[in-house]
């Protein structure tokens, strides 16, 4: 298991629990696509790189970068500076989960491109709401047991139309307190959930904190995207210091 030291924590290149998950196989969590430049922009990489694997009686063809924190994160808030990678089929996420279980999981954003390169996907014939939120980027939330766990995709953050997330960094903010949690991108408030019941769920929880581009089913298995999240920073506020 490889580990690194970037912005002041450890993390390692892998989910904790091994480098695929055997119904995603088509990409595994590839050392070599983690890197960390001169100036300490951390650079999560998707590439072509098959690696076997005995264990599921596959060949994962893509590796993909990805970097899990070895801290366990309460209450406070999580931020990061970032450019989304280009290419078709992408699929980057900074999000978090319980170290105790799954759910619960608060996904800051994930990011999808489908067919196209940037995610732009405003969706013309849609409601007014949705056009005004034109970018494939959305925010997630999972809670309870989990063989009864409930899923909330909150839905897209809004971004504006002018701020390509593939051509310019963003800082994507998550809030997490005892009553509450929000999103903020850019700077703005984009969603907000304060469900009691979603709360108390919450409760007694640390957090792993992970960072990955990833490819979709409907990229070509042959010939991956090679594609670039760059991150600049990452960083965690205690909920005293809010």
């Amino acid at each position: 298991m490889q580990t690194i030291k970037w912005s002041g924590y450890e993390w390692i290149t892998q989910e904790r629990w091994g480098q695929v998950h055997e119904d995603k196989w088509i990409q595994w969590y590839d050392p070599s696509a983690v890197q960390i430049d001169s100036t300490g922009c951390l650079h999560l990489y998707t590439h072509k790189n098959p690696k076997e694997f005995s264990e599921i009686n596959r060949v994962s063809p893509i590796g993909i970068g990805l970097v899990s924190s070895t801290t366990q994160f309460g209450y406070g808030r999580f931020e990061i500076t970032a450019k989304l990678p280009s290419g078709p089929w992408l699929w980057p996420a900074f999000w978090m989960w319980s170290w105790k279980s799954w759910p619960p999981e608060i996904d800051v954003f994930e990011g999808y491109s489908g067919e196209k390169n940037n995610y732009f996907n405003p969706k013309w014939n849609w409601t007014l709401k949705r056009l005004l939120r034109p970018w494939s980027i959305e925010t997630n939330l999972h809670w309870m047991k989990e063989e009864t766990h409930t899923s909330a995709g909150y839905g897209r953050g809004r971004l504006g139309y002018f701020k390509n997330p593939t051509k310019r960094f963003i800082n994507y903010r998550l809030d997490w307190f005892p009553d509450r949690v929000e999103w903020w991108w850019d700077h703005k408030l984009v969603q907000k959930v304060d469900d009691p019941i979603v709360m108390q769920t919450l409760k007694g929880h640390k957090m792993n904190v992970i960072l990955n581009n990833a490819v979709m089913w409907g990229i070509d298995l042959d010939n991956p995207t090679n594609s670039d999240f760059s991150i600049k920073s990452f960083k965690w506020t205690p909920l005293l210091l809010i």
